[in-house]
């Protein structure tokens, strides 16, 4: 009968037409993995990249679902923060500059850490580097007041040169 494949098709019509303007009205969607989330002060790629010139003090939190990049570049630029790498993710941390990282904590998690320690003098004294369930990597340019690296017993960690 032409009437009931008529209605069958104009329902399903319906029914399409309905999703459409969910999705455009904001109903949840997949996050864009290309977007570049709040807290990071650009993306390149992939990868979230935090300047921490200031964050002295404070707390970081890499974003979930992006590797994190953090650059605490200058005189005491993230002496005294938490730096929250994300689960599952490389997370790429330089301390460069006089007590650019001292007593700063860096919390691997679940991802891949990478701390560079250079230039400067105390640049990560006293900084913890947690390591997660993968490796983490610490390298230093300078003997003397290393960081400590700990770790949760299943993963690498290592120190470089500290």
């Amino acid at each position: 009968d032409p009437t009931t494949d008529t209605t069958e098709t104009d329902a399903t019509t319906d029914a399409s037409s309905d999703t459409e303007q969910m999705d455009v009205c904001g109903m949840t969607k997949e996050p864009d993995l290309n977007e570049c989330p709040l807290g990071c002060t650009s993306c390149q790629g992939a990868d979230c990249l935090i300047d921490c010139q200031s964050c002295s003090g404070k707390v970081v939190d890499c974003p979930a679902n992006k590797e994190c990049v953090v650059d605490c570049s200058g005189s005491g630029a993230c002496s005294d923060a938490t730096i929250n790498c994300a689960n599952g993710q490389l997370c790429e941390v330089t301390c460069s500059g006089n007590n650019a990282c001292k007593n700063a904590t860096v919390n691997c998690n679940n991802g891949v850490c990478d701390v560079s320690c250079q230039g400067g003098t105390n640049v990560c004294q006293g900084l913890d580097v947690h390591c997660g369930l993968n490796n983490a990597n610490v390298t230093c340019q300078q003997v003397g007041n290393p960081p400590t690296v700990i770790p949760n017993g299943q993963s690498l960690c290592a120190c470089e040169g500290c």
